[in-house]
């Protein structure tokens, strides 16, 4: 079994107004790929009704750091109430999307995720005493760069929705 560990505590922010769900989604796939993260949707739901579609993404993008280690960005965005609008911007007619987003991001440490260094005692010994002693800097420093990864990635989302703000 895998050693999880949280980095990042899961952080929710919310925004109400205009977007392009098509650009949203492109901006997070672009993130990820510049980033160096393999993503996988967990789930995708997706519901219409009279007031307009609800959509409900779970993401768990992860980057190798070795062949034991893994981080995971986790992601869960929740679109409620999304209606289509024809809108003019800069005089040309486009269509935008308008709606309630709720995106959480936590930021996960998956080590030994093959379960190798469990089999046994005697194997476990050796893995604390690698970690604690040999690659602790190493480590310590490849979680700083994945803490700033999440941060990175919080902000990306937040600019992009932000930029749609004062359109109407």
């Amino acid at each position: 079994m895998s050693e999880k560990k949280i980095l990042v505590k899961p952080q929710t922010f919310e925004y109400s107004g205009l977007f392009i769900m098509k650009e949203f989604y492109h901006v997070i796939d672009t993130w990820l790929k510049e980033n160096g993260y393999d993503k996988e949707e967990k789930k995708v739901r997706e519901k219409v009704h009279e007031n307009g579609k609800d959509i409900k993404i779970k993401y768990e993008p992860y980057k190798r750091l070795n062949e034991f280690t893994k981080y995971v960005l986790r992601t869960e965005i929740v679109v409620t109430n999304m209606i289509t609008l024809q809108l003019e911007e800069e005089g040309n007619p486009k269509k935008f999307n308008k709606g309630d987003i709720s995106i959480e991001i936590e930021g996960i440490k998956l080590a030994d995720t093959e379960g190798h260094w469990e089999n046994k005692p005697f194997y476990f010994f050796l893995r604390t005493i690698f970690h604690k002693f040999i690659i602790k800097d190493e480590e310590g420093r490849m979680d700083d760069l994945f803490k700033k990864d999440c941060e990175s990635y919080k902000r990306e989302i937040l600019d992009y929705l932000n930029m749609h703000k004062f359109i109407e």
